[in-house]
């Protein structure tokens, strides 16, 4: 999801593309404008991150970003659990009566 929602990338000592994790990136990067021409680069000066997006990445260059914590609390507050009280009250119930396997 953050190689998806990225309007800058970086590229790493390998030659890799890496989503910024903010945009703009730095104080210095210009902002993207309704009056922009397509196709000019906007590369950064300051911080070296290039204004584009997903799609615009070759795939053979874009590195995914490594799994954070705060990527697992994001999940978790928009997460709900998919068994009830209810169905998780009659499978204990059934193990108690037949063991856990059955």
């Amino acid at each position: 999801r953050r190689c998806q929602q990225a309007k800058q990338f970086m590229i790493d000592e390998n030659g890799k593309y890496i989503p910024c994790e903010k945009y703009p990136n730095c104080a210095y990067c210009i902002p993207k404008l309704s009056t922009d021409p397509p196709g000019k680069d906007y590369t950064c000066q300051h911080c070296k991150a290039i204004r584009m997006v997903l799609w615009d990445v070759p795939p053979e260059k874009l590195d995914a970003p490594p799994v954070r914590f705060k990527d697992f609390e994001k999940v978790m507050r928009h997460s709900h659990s998919t068994v009830s009280a209810e169905e998780l009250k009659r499978f204990q119930e059934w193990t108690a009566q037949f063991g856990q396997d059955g």
